[in-house]
């Protein structure tokens, strides 16, 4: 079940970004994903010195971003091409100043499993969001062109 889980680089990303919601695992020292037997509300232990790191889903990460207040918000369309053995991913962006437009790669990227797909799109979201946040200044439209 670790392939739920968004990998430990993206998760620490996310949190400098300032996700902060409860989740069902977390990263331990060694960046192996730890399920307790309840729900872990945001870094209940770091008051104990021990490590922690939220791990959220990809589906909770993808809703996460989709939520964001006050930022540009995305939509992930991950699909199928070539009879189903490639995978491709497409984003579709909404920010203060322009309605939904896509942000996509120049070239469609091909990838042999969804897994990698939704890896490589989520990796990208965050990139973006990172990008936007470090430069408010600059517009989104800057990812179309």
């Amino acid at each position: 079940m670790i392939e739920f889980f968004v990998r430990h680089e993206e998760a620490t990303l996310m949190r400098q970004l300032g996700f902060n919601e409860p989740c069902m695992a977390h990263y331990n020292v060694s960046y192996s994903v730890k399920a307790p037997q309840q729900f872990l509300h945001p870094y209940p232990l770091a008051e104990q010195g021990e490590y922690l790191l939220l791990a959220p889903t990809y589906e909770q990460a993808f809703q996460w971003i989709r939520r964001l207040p006050d930022k540009l918000r995305m939509i992930a369309l991950i699909s199928p091409i070539d009879d189903w053995e490639f995978w491709t991913y497409k984003i579709l962006a909404e920010d203060t100043i322009s309605p939904f437009f896509e942000i996509t790669p120049i070239i469609e990227l091909q990838y042999l499993s969804y897994e990698d797909a939704q890896l490589a799109c989520l990796s990208q979201m965050i990139s973006i969001l990172k990008t936007n946040s470090d430069n408010n200044e600059t517009t989104t439209k800057q990812f179309v062109d």
